[in-house]
This record gives structure tokens, sequence and C-alpha cells, in this order.
């Protein structure tokens, strides 16, 4: 049931606990690059959402500029 490893076993699992390794330092390499371009991504959702915001405002101060001028010649 239980056996000594021999070099043929150990040099079997050495490698597929150093395929292992690098399968893991790929994954945390990829998630790092993902988690880069999530935050990019964001900033540039952000940086969108305050500028609808600002042109938000400056239509509506328009609107109520124009309003106010509608109803000084009525």
């Amino acid at each position: 049931m239980f056996g000594t490893l021999d070099n043929e076993d150990a040099n079997y699992y050495i490698d597929k606990i150093s395929h292992f390794e690098n399968e893991q330092l790929d994954f945390l390499k990829l998630s790092k690059e993902q988690i880069t371009v999530v935050k990019t991504t964001l900033r540039s959702i952000n940086s969108t959402l305050l500028t609808v915001c600002e042109n938000e405002k400056f239509l509506a101060k328009g609107l109520e500029e124009m309003a106010k001028h509608v109803n000084e010649q009525d």
C-alpha cells in the first residue's frame, strides 16, 4: 500500500508541483491585469458621469434662462 518514493516518482511530482505553481503565477498575472482594466474602466465611467452631470447642470441653467426670457416677453 505504501511505498518508497523513487527518483522517477519524485521527478514526476516535482514536475506537477512546478506546473501547478506556474499556473498559479499565470493566474495571478491575469488577475492583476484584469483588475487594472476594471479600474481604468471605472475611472473612465466616473469621468463620463461627472461630465454628464456638469452638462446637465449647464443645460438646466440654459433652459431656466430661456424660460425667463420667454416669460419676460409675455
